[in-house]
């Protein structure tokens, strides 16, 4: 009885081991994406309020070149995300990104991957 109890809770802690893998995988991928949003997003974002606080500058819209404040203020509202995003991903702690990952794990079963 013994022997098979043993048995039994070494293929729980292999199993268990093998989730937690998953998960340090997964943080360590959301993490790179998330600084890679926030330095790319920070680039975008220096280029479009560079053409906001110039004037002169023009920005494309619909294949015309205009001058419209609202078009460059518009383009800077979209570049923001970008960093807010990666920042959030990057700095998030360790607890609510496992949740976060269980939680999508849940909701789409595909992208949480099979276990082996």
């Amino acid at each position: 009885m013994d022997n098979i109890l043993l048995g039994f809770t070494r293929k729980l802690r292999i199993k268990i081991h093998r989730v937690y893998k998953k998960l340090r995988k997964k943080r360590f991928g959301y993490r790179l994406i998330g600084w890679w949003l926030f330095f790319c997003g920070f680039i975008l974002l220096y280029s479009s309020v560079g053409l906001l606080l110039d004037p002169e500058s023009e920005i494309l819209l619909n294949g015309v070149p205009t001058k419209s404040m609202e078009v460059k203020r518009n383009a800077v509202l979209f570049t923001i995300v970008f960093p807010i995003v990666g920042g959030l991903l990057a700095f998030i702690p360790k607890r609510r990104l496992n949740k976060l990952l269980i939680w999508q794990a849940r909701i789409n079963p595909f992208f949480a991957g099979k276990s082996k």
